[in-house]
């Protein structure tokens, strides 16, 4: 919850009631020994939005958040109401993995900060012009115990997809992705126009996994477009929807 981009949540938070929350077992919730999934983690997502939206929301996932989003949407469709995926996949045999390089990376056995988030930010001159990582990356305040991060990962990895159901999605969708994500390469967001039915798609040039923290008002304009509303927002007092 803590990785969010400041400057991006801010610039949200001029249109919208922003709700971050961490998934189960990741920085501050607890985690039970159920086993987890990406289907059990959407159930999780439509418990809050049931408690403290109001029933419905609009719905933003970054990463295994997006697909956690999609299933959301399929599942329980009458709690989203529009959805933003972030560098997302339908999972499964038809997505597109991972850059070779990034599975390389997490395998190493000196693995550091400094990897894991440069690597978020493929073009180097991008990297150049920002050497160091504390102006942009945040640092979370409570880690997240390796074996329950282990599960996490495992969740999205033995994860089945949702490809074949993604044609049922209702909620209008945005999807966006960066030109350069090693991690979730672009071609999985053309897939993912292609099977939401009613999908707008934007591609950042220059982009890695980490676009938010490259292009955070952008981004967060784009968005807050999408939902229907402007810069301006809701001022001071005004009703705004939540995301």
């Amino acid at each position: 919850m803590d990785l969010w981009d400041a400057r991006f949540v801010h610039e949200l938070a001029r249109s919208f009631r922003v709700i971050a929350y961490g998934n189960r077992g990741m920085g501050f919730p607890t985690a039970s020994e159920k086993e987890f999934s990406i289907p059990l983690f959407a159930r999780d997502a439509s418990g809050m939005i049931r408690c403290l939206c109001g029933g419905k929301a609009h719905v933003l996932g970054w990463s295994m958040g997006a697909n956690i989003a999609m299933e959301l949407a399929i599942g329980d469709p009458e709690k989203v109401d529009r959805m933003v995926l972030y560098a997302g996949n339908c999972g499964g045999p038809r997505s597109v993995p991972s850059s070779p390089v990034i599975e390389e990376l997490l395998s190493s056995p000196e693995l550091t900060r400094e990897m894991v988030v440069k690597s978020m930010f493929p073009p180097p001159e991008w990297n150049d012009r920002h050497p160091d990582i504390d102006e942009y990356y945040p640092r979370s305040r409570r880690a997240t115990p390796d074996d329950v991060l282990e599960r996490q990962l495992e969740a999205d990895e033995v994860w089945e997809g949702c490809h074949d159901r993604l044609a049922g999605v209702r909620s209008p969708t945005l999807i966006m992705n960066g030109s350069e994500d090693l991690d979730c390469p672009v071609g999985n967001a053309y897939l993912l126009a292609d099977l939401i039915p009613s999908s707008t798609l934007i591609v950042m040039e220059g982009g890695g996994h980490g676009m938010m923290y490259q292009f955070p008002e952008r981004m967060a304009m784009d968005i807050a477009s999408f939902l229907g509303k402007g810069r301006s927002g809701g001022g001071k007092g005004a009703s705004r929807p939540e995301l």
